[in-house]
């Protein structure tokens, strides 16, 4: 007698599945489905391109400006420096008091112009660098929604 264990598996000849014939409708919704998604898939593609480009052209203007922008600063300073040296040569050769404080108050007043004059000259810069960096930016909303509002 041929008596099975409980522990050994029991085998059969019979392993196959019976073809699983699926509704003609289903087929359809699947292809379209994926059709869908690969279009879905194409347009995220190109709008992740175009985004990548926009923050190119805008870190390119932001690197340009921001270089102007440096060297308006060190040119700042280099001025403010030739006319600290300037004030110390001047202030050795006063012979009395009365030339000290004339040398002062003439090398504030000419400071204070140009600190003035700098900080409209650098603000002007530095808002001119945030305008030419945002401009890919600003001209890629625009764009879109130009674009999300045609396809309503």
């Amino acid at each position: 007698m041929s008596a099975v264990s409980p522990c050994e598996p029991v085998v059969s000849d019979k392993t196959e599945l019976p073809p699983l014939e699926l509704p003609s409708g289903f087929r359809i919704v699947a292809v379209d489905g994926l059709e869908q998604m690969k279009e879905g898939y194409e347009q995220i593609a190109e709008s992740t391109e175009e985004a990548e480009d926009v923050l190119e052209q805008s870190y390119a203007g932001a690197v340009h400006g921001s270089t102007e922008l440096g060297m308006k600063m060190f040119a700042a300073v280099q001025a403010n420096i030739n006319a600290g040296f300037d004030f110390a040569a001047e202030m050795a050769e006063a012979k009395s008091l009365p030339d000290v404080i004339e040398l002062s108050t003439r090398f504030a007043a000419r400071r204070i112009e140009a600190a003035a004059a700098q900080s409209k000259e650098l603000w002007s810069c530095s808002q001119k660098l945030m305008s030419e960096a945002a401009k890919p930016l600003a001209a890629s909303f625009s764009a879109s929604v130009d674009k999300a509002g045609s396809t309503i």
